[in-house]
């Protein structure tokens, strides 16, 4: 086994500085709940909507003994130098990959079956995924550090072009570098709604949840699975002015309203979902993947922005879809280290819905 790089030197006086620690417990709510049991607040200049007590309470409850050490643990991180986590990331991926081999033959054969060498990239992508916890518990264990020392973004210009039509932005990304973290900068920039699952782990849902929606992200999930109508709802806002981010990576949940399109070597279906509120609303769709570099800091790469034109239809929203597809195949081929390969992509197969099925070569 190879011994992990280094992860480079970042100068002290440009690393996030602030209070080590954990900031108290907050309870959270979620978009999509009833009016009258929404308890909202105000986290920089987005609004997190919160859960009421008594069923933050019952989470805290729940998974008590797995928040507290996780928390416990975040503590620990937040006091470690930012490039320290890089060679604990890599031997927690290291463990997953070489011992635990957690879906390894799954990981191996998508990549040789997208043309891709799994010797060079598949032990790197779950090193990526190995720093990217070490790199949420040290976000939780600094919650006021800033991001921007190590996160930047390529191509903001081309963001706020397309939020200044006035029509809101309908955010595409994926599973790329370290996305959460990703997205808590941003956050920092411009409102910004993400559209969430919930973990069964009650402990570790409550820890996720509550990072990122410190950072000032709204999440978007309704436990009775209505999340259609609280995007809806969010995007009928008068005050919706910013951002709503989608994830487009994953095997859809719906078998309605999807198509299929090439994607790493093989045809997988697509949720038209992100264009179809793009088209609805007269929003852009801005192609936003974030990538971890050698030295640890991590870039998010304004990829392309798709503009719907006045009465867009159903064919320009899959091939919008498809379109996002492809941008996305082109980022993942060019950085296949930096996607997360474990996810069961291609579960549920495109000729049992139906589809039409295109070429598989992208």
């Amino acid at each position: 086994m190879a011994a992990p790089q280094s992860a480079g030197k970042i100068p002290r006086s440009s690393l996030p500085t602030g209070a080590v620690g954990t900031a108290p417990p907050r309870r959270m709510r979620f978009v999509g709940a009833p009016p009258h049991r929404r308890d909202c607040f105000t986290v920089s200049h987005a609004t997190v909507a919160r859960r009421s007590a008594p069923a933050a309470e019952a989470g805290e409850r729940d998974g008590g003994a797995l928040l507290r050490g996780l928390r416990a643990l975040a503590w620990l991180v937040g006091r470690l130098p930012w490039g320290a986590l890089r060679p604990l990331g890599w031997l927690l991926g290291a463990l997953a990959f070489d011992v635990l081999r957690i879906r390894r033959a799954h990981v191996l054969a998508s990549m040789r079956r997208a043309g891709l060498e799994p010797d060079r990239h598949a032990r790197a992508s779950y090193v990526s995924l190995g720093v990217g916890v070490f790199e949420l518990l040290w976000l939780t264990g600094r919650p006021d550090a800033p991001l921007a020392p190590v996160v930047r973004v390529d191509g903001w210009e081309r963001f706020e072009q397309a939020r200044a039509l006035g029509r809101g932005v309908v955010v595409a990304t994926a599973h790329t570098g370290n996305w959460d973290l990703a997205a808590c900068a941003c956050a920092a920039r411009t409102p910004l709604a993400v559209v969430t699952k919930r973990l069964s782990t009650r402990g570790l849902d409550a820890f996720w949840q509550a990072a990122r929606a410190r950072r000032g992200l709204e999440l978007i999930a309704a436990p009775d699975g209505g999340v259609l109508a609280a995007i809806r709802a969010q995007l009928a806002r008068p005050s919706h002015d910013g951002a709503i981010a989608l994830l487009i990576d994953q095997d859809p949940e719906r078998t309605r309203a999807v198509t299929a399109a090439p994607f790493l070597g093989e045809i997988a279906l697509h949720d038209l979902l992100p264009a179809t509120l793009a088209a609805r609303r007269g929003a852009p769709i801005v192609l936003a993947f974030a990538r971890r570099e050698a030295d640890g800091r991590h870039v998010v790469e304004i990829v392309d922005v798709l503009v719907p034109p006045r009465g867009a239809n159903r064919a320009w929203i899959v091939e919008a879809t498809r379109t996002i597809a492809a941008r996305l195949d082109a980022f993942v081929r060019r950085e296949p280290s930096q996607w997360m390969w474990l996810h069961r992509r291609w579960k549920t197969r495109p000729e049992a819905q139906g589809e039409t099925l295109p070429d598989a070569q992208p």
